[in-house]
């Protein structure tokens, strides 16, 4: 809002859209990209701009015994046309617990990077424009996102060409545990959610090879 950031919850101590009261964040925002997480963890709401907790926590201790299932998640400003949203997301992430500062320092350091997944910047030596499309010039393997993660997460790969790709899961021992593709892919960006089933809490290796190509990351699954 402006140049802060807001985060408003339906609780019974609020009002009818989450407002007053609510957590406001003000003038911490420019024109750039940030990386703003909102916790809840039934005491208070707490609100993160780049890694740094904010001054101005808000004690939103209730339960949710008005909550309707029908209330609607809103990102960006609210639901009405007098109020547009004029930004860009590139990436939302719901969790089942409030994350600590740890973790979303983790998230963070290990998140997109500069290529951002659906964004309009581009590395201008690592693709090629064709009209309104651009595609990668070569293979490239990003980190997942979230990591760590607990539920799911995004694993995202760039190929120049129509390429054989095999994307395999491996534990610290080098075993594979998972086997996420092995099929033929077309050339642009692409991206895969892997849902751990039966494997453990631990650190785990995703390998991508294609060809002559072959990169390898690291991810922490916290079960």
């Amino acid at each position: 809002q402006n140049d802060g950031a807001v985060m408003r919850i339906r609780t019974p101590r609020s009002g009818l859209n989450g407002a007053y009261p609510d957590l406001e964040i003000a003038g911490v925002l420019g024109t750039g990209l940030h990386h703003i997480v909102s916790t809840q963890d039934g005491e208070m709401t707490r609100m993160y701009i780049d890694g740094e907790l904010q001054s101005g926590s808000l004690d939103l201790a209730a339960d949710f015994s008005n909550w309707d299932p029908g209330y609607g998640l809103v990102l960006g400003n609210e639901a009405i046309a007098s109020r547009p949203w004029r930004g860009n997301l590139y990436l939302v992430a719901i969790y089942d617990r409030a994350l600590t500062q740890e973790q979303i320092q983790q998230n963070l350091d290990s998140g997109m990077q500069t290529e951002l997944w659906g964004s309009k910047i581009v590395r201008k030596s690592n693709s090629a424009q064709v009209g309104a499309l651009v595609l990668p010039e070569q293979f490239e393997l990003f980190q997942n996102y979230p990591n760590p993660f607990n539920g799911g997460t995004l694993i995202r790969f760039e190929v120049p060409s129509q390429t054989q790709v095999k994307i395999s899961i491996v534990d610290i021992n080098g075993r594979v545990v998972a086997q996420l593709a092995d099929s033929v892919f077309a050339a642009g960006k692409h991206e895969i959610h892997f849902e751990p089933d039966q494997l453990a809490s631990g650190i785990y290796f995703y390998v991508m090879e294609a060809g002559r190509f072959r990169d390898m990351r690291r991810m922490l699954y916290l079960k």
